[in-house]
């Protein structure tokens, strides 16, 4: 199985319960017209899930990284279209589409800067547990090409990327907190319902 391949199955459990929480508190919302409690219990959860993958390291079994990923993905299924309808809710009709569009323009805005951090974080933390001297170019690549270095070389590689992860996840856990503070202390407006 290529690398691309094998990151279908390893995703797979986040999108899924990502899917199954936001159909799920959609359709609760519109029978009850209550919201608050899906943000809260979403963030939350993607604070328990990036303390559950901090501690990612090589030989972190399969079935722990499935569970993670799927407690991180109901966190987020929860939390990303519901703040999009608070944000409409709370204005006046003329103004649903532009509240629409400003939420989603700052999640997208926010999506894209947190990948550009993490990204640079995760890059020189992988970079900074290579060995000294080495090439990264010729070291780090497909899952394929790791593997076909010699032993102990493709064990310090697998470490370097777990280690980067693990710092990314560790440093999402303050991130998810703040955000579980600030929808904690929104007021609960009932939709359909504005003022």
């Amino acid at each position: 199985m290529t690398g691309t391949a094998a990151s279908g199955p390893v995703v797979a459990p986040q999108v899924g319960t990502m899917i199954v929480a936001s159909a799920v508190s959609g359709r609760l919302i519109s029978r009850t017209g209550r919201w608050k409690v899906f943000p809260v219990v979403g963030c939350a959860l993607v604070t328990a899930g990036a303390v559950l993958l901090s501690p990612l390291a090589p030989d972190t079994p399969g079935w722990w990284l499935a569970g993670a990923m799927a407690v991180l993905g109901a966190g987020t299924g929860l939390t990303q279209q519901v703040l999009v309808l608070v944000a409409q809710n709370a204005v006046g009709p003329a103004d649903v589409g532009t509240a629409g569009a400003a939420a989603t323009f700052s999640r997208t805005l926010g999506g894209a800067v947190g990948v550009a951090a993490f990204g640079a974080m995760l890059s020189a933390r992988l970079r900074a547990g290579l060995p000294p001297g080495q090439d990264p170019g010729e070291l780090l690549g497909t899952p394929e090409k790791v593997a076909a270095l010699p032993g102990h070389l493709a064990d310090t590689v697998r470490a370097s990327y777990t280690a980067g992860l693990s710092s990314v996840f560790l440093l999402t856990v303050p991130l998810a907190l703040a955000a579980l503070v600030a929808v904690l202390l929104l007021r609960e407006t009932p939709l359909g319902t504005r003022g």
